[in-house]
């Protein structure tokens, strides 16, 4: 038996072992390579020396040198630590990979996609939290577009999240109003009903039972009315006409007038036969439908007595704006913005119907107090000397009046004029005659008038 070396450790072990007892490498092939060498003929030297080299290399372990099994197993062992290793680390960190992602979907406000990948995240760090932010994000969206209805299915989900209660309660108020608008006040009022004491909507649902009955209607169809009738007056009768009212015939400025008065009309005369909550409001409504009417007749002057027509359609007009201001005030009557200058315009006119009603009832207070006397100059020829004050607050650039004589029952015999009396002040007395050739029961004045500006 011989000596070798081990070719993997350099340990001297017998020629006969198949392995290194050291290290395990084996020896068997070094062996046959061994005895190749020894058998080899004369001749073969380049085999030998060939034989010889490798040996050397072999010893030398500086390049090839057979990998043990305890080696690859510890490399094995290395190698598939750092796989499961990896695919552990691949494992844990995908909630975090996948939290994000959910926030970069949040940023750019895909909220979502991002309120998806939220709620599978569950309870991973604080994607509840980021879920509900997501779904609010999208009931606001929802609320800026008026999709009032959706957005109250997620503010109701968030429940106590955020502002999401005050917000559906915003929701279901803007749906109020709408309907409201469209004159659906029977579920507007369930809804405020339901708000109860959110804004003004204690206040507003009784408006909306309001507006259910016959006065509600009637004031609502008085506003639409008039707004038809002032569009028409201000524009509508150009696409009818096609020329503006100084280049009207009388037919057909009659025809213009009656038209705006119908406007109304249409809107409120079969209230006539209905009855009203408000017994007050209802004879108004009936005054207002009578000075209509009272329009429609007085234009019918228009052609043949421009005077009278002048002197009813002015007394229509004031009991028009009268009546109007009272709506306003006292029942609710309003417009859209858009006829709410003309409106006002209606209001400011009422002012000065109520100061010319009380001038009128001034003058005719002072005429009231008038004395005259008779006085026969013969033949027959009878005058009256009126005696007269100013015991109004203004100054009239001339005043007179028309003089009716009656008899004892009432019918007038003779009408006479007393004259005018020129810059008539507040205090200043005068006397006036008036020619009548007849002597009556009794005189009836008509004053005419104009009022220093």
């Amino acid at each position: 038996m011989a000596l070798i070396k081990c070719p993997e450790c350099g340990k001297e072990i017998s020629d006969k072992a198949e392995a290194c007892p050291n290290c395990g490498c084996p020896i068997k092939a070094s062996n046959s390579s061994s005895s190749e060498i020894n058998d080899s003929e004369p001749g073969d030297s380049d085999q030998i020396s060939n034989g010889e080299e490798d040996s050397k290399y072999i010893e030398s372990g500086k390049e090839k040198k057979a990998m043990s099994k305890k080696t690859k197993g510890a490399i094995g062992v290395f190698v598939g630590v750092i796989i499961i290793g990896g695919i552990v680390l691949y494992l844990l960190t995908a909630n975090m990979r996948t939290y994000d992602k959910a926030i970069e979907l949040l940023t750019d406000k895909n909220y979502a996609e991002a309120s998806k990948i939220f709620k599978e995240l569950d309870d991973y760090k604080d994607a509840s939290v980021k879920y509900k932010e997501c779904k609010m994000n999208i009931a606001d969206d929802l609320f800026v577009q008026k999709k009032y209805k959706d957005a109250i299915k997620l503010f109701d989900e968030l429940g106590d999240f955020g502002d999401a209660e005050a917000k559906s309660d915003e929701s279901y108020y803007l749906i109020a109003k709408s309907l409201c608008n469209e004159e659906n006040y029977k579920e507007a009022e369930q809804i405020y009903l339901q708000l109860a004491e959110y804004k003004d909507s204690k206040e507003l649902s009784e408006k909306c039972k309001y507006e259910q009955t016959v006065d509600g209607q009637f004031i609502r169809e008085l506003s639409k009315g008039l707004v038809d009738r002032w569009d028409y007056s201000e524009e509508g009768y150009l696409k009818e006409f096609d020329k503006e009212f100084d280049d009207m015939e009388s037919s057909e400025y009659m025809e213009y007038l009656k038209k705006c008065v119908n406007y109304e009309l249409d809107k409120v005369n079969d209230f006539q036969a209905k009855e009203f909550l408000d017994e007050a409001l209802g004879e108004k409504a009936l005054r207002y439908i009578e000075s209509l009417n009272n329009g429609l007749a007085a234009i019918d002057y228009y052609s043949m007595d421009n005077i009278k027509y002048n002197v009813l359609w002015n007394d229509v007009y004031s009991t028009r704006v009268l009546l109007i201001r009272d709506f306003v005030n006292n029942h609710g009557l309003v417009v859209d913005e858009a006829h709410q200058k003309t409106l006002d315009e209606f209001i400011t006119n009422a002012s000065i119907v109520d100061e010319q009603n009380a001038l009128d009832e001034a003058i005719n207070s002072m005429v009231d107090g008038y004395t005259h006397e008779a006085k026969d100059n013969g033949y027959g020829n009878i005058s009256y000397t009126v005696n007269m004050e100013n015991t109004t607050d203004v100054t009239f650039e001339y005043f007179g009046c028309s003089v009716d004589v009656l008899d004892e029952n009432g019918t007038i015999i003779f009408t006479g004029y007393t004259g005018e009396i020129k810059q008539f002040e507040p205090g200043q007395k005068a006397q006036l005659d008036v020619y009548t050739g007849v002597q009556g029961a009794s005189l009836k004045f008509h004053p005419n008038y104009y009022v220093q500006q």
